[in-house]
């Protein structure tokens, strides 16, 4: 199961480094469209299909993503 990271929350971090602009600058990193996610996410496996070990333990991965329709909302 894969939890997508809109889905996530920051637990446990002082207030001193959650208005730091490292953690700004954290949190920018995970709000991108959806489009460049996907995209990322395909250069992933390609990624992952080159490494010795998916080839070695004879791997199975289902490189298209699975597709729907949805709606995507605006970032709050």
């Amino acid at each position: 199961m894969h939890l997508p990271t809109e889905f996530c929350l920051i637990d446990g971090v002082p207030d001193s480094m959650r208005k730091g602009p490292e953690m700004r600058n954290a949190m920018a990193k995970t709000r991108i469209r959806p489009e460049e996610k996907m995209q990322r996410i395909k250069n992933m496996v390609t990624e992952l299909f080159k490494q010795k070990a998916v080839k070695d333990w004879d791997l199975t991965i289902e490189s298209a993503p699975v597709t729907m329709e949805t709606n995507v909302l605006e970032a709050p």
